[in-house]
């Protein structure tokens, strides 16, 4: 691929004889680029309304299946995660069932669990101020490299 996310002299690149990654699994209207976008966009202003930088930053983590499987560094060059050290970036599987694991089995991390849900405040990011305008923004640019 290159790096406008154009397939380089193919329409499809067979990963195996099963799994194929097309043109539009890239720029497809929920292809990766337009889930990168939005990602990185939603952790930039997270990061934005705490008034933190990536500096600041001491773990980043990566859930499910494809936060799982996608190297570390590939996630940082496409810029799905911060510029930080590969090292502060954990992927830990099904967060979800872990988390509903643990609060099934252990009685501690239960406690951990609603003390913590008392301090976390829920942000909507449509609420951040230019939050919609800065995802249109990043929208145009990539809809400007798609594919007609």
């Amino acid at each position: 691929m290159n790096e406008d996310g154009y397939l380089k002299d193919q329409k499809v690149f067979e990963i195996t004889d099963s799994i194929k990654l097309t043109q539009s699994d890239i720029k497809g209207e929920s292809g990766l680029l337009w889930s990168k976008a939005a990602i990185s966009l939603g952790i930039k202003a997270l990061l934005e309304e705490a008034n933190l930088t990536t500096d600041d930053l001491d773990k980043v983590y990566l859930a499910g299946s494809f936060g799982t499987y996608i190297d570390k560094e590939n996630a940082k060059i496409i810029g799905l995660v911060p510029n930080i050290s590969p090292d502060k970036i954990i992927q830990v599987g099904n967060a979800a069932a872990l988390g509903a694991n643990e609060m099934l089995l252990c009685l501690e991390m239960r406690k951990l669990a609603e003390n913590s849900a008392n301090k976390i405040k829920h942000i909507h990011l449509e609420s951040i101020p230019d939050y919609g305008e800065r995802l249109m923004l990043v929208e145009q640019k990539f809809r400007s490299l798609t594919l007609s």
